[in-house]
């Protein structure tokens, strides 16, 4: 039963993590668009 149940894990994670990427790339680019950004 756990190696039926493992498989379906693996792929939700997968895709939570891609979501999470994605995330975390779009927060990168801002992030980098406001440090160009002269402080002074």
């Amino acid at each position: 039963m756990t190696h039926k149940i493992k498989p379906p894990n693996i792929v939700y994670y997968n895709v939570k993590a891609k979501y999470l990427f994605e995330l975390l790339n779009t927060e990168r680019e801002h992030d980098s668009d406001i440090e160009y950004i002269p402080a002074e």
